[in-house]
């Protein structure tokens, strides 16, 4: 009787080390589950910001592309203002410097010629 209590002893220190390797085994396994999902979560969300960082990224360049064509723009067209309003103000000074020289020959010619290449 001691013996066969001794190997029953045996037999339920076996089948416990058994089923700590299984629990150990499914515990193991169920943390590598968790952890696939978890890794899959994490690359989806990295995925979606990766998404949305490119997004605004190309957002920031058009903005930045516009914001310099509007600026190229504004600033030719104010080229071209100061170019054609100093055109103008170019113009109007001939106009007055010619009006000028013929009010002075116009005065000149009243008292006669001053000098000899005056009258030729």
């Amino acid at each position: 009787m001691r013996r066969s209590h001794k190997d029953e002893l045996i037999k339920v220190r076996e089948e416990n080390q058994r089923a700590a390797k299984s629990v150990k085994r499914d515990y193991y396994l169920q943390l590598n589950g968790l952890k696939e999902r978890q890794e899959n979560k994490v690359k989806k969300f990295q995925g979606k910001i990766q998404k949305q960082v490119i997004t605004e990224k190309q957002a920031a360049k058009t903005t930045l592309s516009d914001l310099r064509k509007t600026h190229a723009d504004q600033i030719e067209r104010l080229r071209t203002n100061q170019e054609a309003q100093l055109q103008q103000l170019r113009n109007e000074h001939q106009i007055q410097l010619d009006k000028t020289v013929r009010k002075y020959k116009i005065e000149r010619a009243k008292f006669g010629p001053a000098t000899a290449s005056e009258e030729r």
